[in-house]
């Protein structure tokens, strides 16, 4: 079977981002196994005034390889300067709408939310790998910044691709990330991932009628990047997709949210 690659470009303001379609697994190999097996490194994305300007061609391997089972890198590593924990302030600095509201209560809490400085504070801990942010803690502390209280979150460092969030009203969501690419600019100052998270949120609504109900499915494609300003600051920029269902393309999302982060070591 043959494979057809099918891209779309889309560009505002300063921001340019190349998606590609879906390639059949014979196709991916074929253009891809000479770098993947002779080891031949893609380029690296310089950061730009607003560290989003691209290097197309090595983000377009990255994340075609990314779509092989196997090959997508099983965790996001980040410098091992960004070990230990950080005071995080993040502000939600544009949201737009791409197609029809899917969600009219997610999109007036995001609104509520833009402009306003949100603090917390992330960690980032060693692994036999390299560095990696602890999810489950700073998944925690995010949370409570949003004003999210009593949640109970899930997640262990031997699997990172699952992380699950518990709420007071007994819903439970599990979020797993099935695609990933990720790269680090070689002197240890700058740091970039994408991934696509599928987002399955069951409702407890079983316990009274002795049915599960369905899970409720929807899905996030993000895109981060950090940028080592000094030993102690470290500047980053994440732009998130949302998606009404488990469709693993930006442009089938119906919002996207930008953060600007700043983030100052804990003394």
């Amino acid at each position: 079977m043959t494979g057809k690659t099918e891209s779309a470009e889309t560009s505002q303001g300063s921001e340019s981002f190349i998606f590609t379609g879906d390639l059949s697994r014979r196709t991916l190999f074929r253009l891809l196994g000479p770098l993947l097996v002779c080891g031949i490194p893609t380029s690296q994305p310089a950061f730009a005034q607003d560290l989003v300007r691209d290097d197309k061609v090595g983000e377009n391997v990255r994340k075609a390889a990314s779509k092989i089972p196997g090959f997508g890198p099983k965790d996001v590593f980040y410098p091992d300067s960004f070990r230990g924990k950080w005071n995080v302030e993040r502000t939600i600095t544009g949201v737009e709408l791409l197609a029809a509201i899917e969600d009219q209560d997610l999109y007036k809490k995001v609104l509520s939310r833009k402009d306003k400085v949100e603090q917390y504070t992330t960690r980032y801990i060693p692994k036999e790998d390299g560095t990696i942010a602890d999810r489950e803690y700073n998944t925690r502390q995010l949370l409570a910044a949003e004003d999210e209280k009593g949640m109970d979150v899930q997640w262990s460092a031997s699997n990172p691709n699952v992380l699950t969030v518990s709420y007071p009203d007994g819903r439970i969501e599990e979020r797993k990330v099935t695609k990933r690419s990720s790269s680090m600019g070689g002197d240890g100052s700058t740091a970039e991932f994408t991934e696509f998270v599928r987002i399955a949120q069951l409702q407890n609504a079983g316990s009274l009628t002795g049915v599960a109900p369905a899970p409720r499915i929807s899905a996030r494609w993000y895109r981060c990047r950090f940028r080592v300003v000094d030993a102690d600051t470290v500047e980053s920029i994440l732009l998130e997709y949302v998606l009404p269902d488990a469709r693993p393309d930006p442009k089938d999302a119906w919002m996207k949210v930008k953060y600007i982060s700043r983030l100052k070591r804990v003394a």
